[in-house]
């Protein structure tokens, strides 16, 4: 998974476009590979929680 992140953010460095990864490496903390695998993984499991547990709920 961090390598799949780190790559997106390589992409995202050389074609940016109207996302959270293009805004993350736009900002002005300058944020490193390693730093930006962290953050990408956090909005990924920020992103999907709620949805896991809305899902599973339903289905209860």
């Amino acid at each position: 998974m961090g390598a799949a992140c780190l790559e997106l953010a390589h992409l995202k460095r050389r074609q940016p476009g109207a996302d959270v990864t293009s805004w993350l490496l736009a900002h002005p903390a300058r944020l490193t590979d390693a730093e930006m695998i962290q953050q990408i993984l956090l909005v990924i499991g920020a992103g999907t929680e709620p949805s896991t547990n809305l899902l599973s709920n339903a289905l209860l």
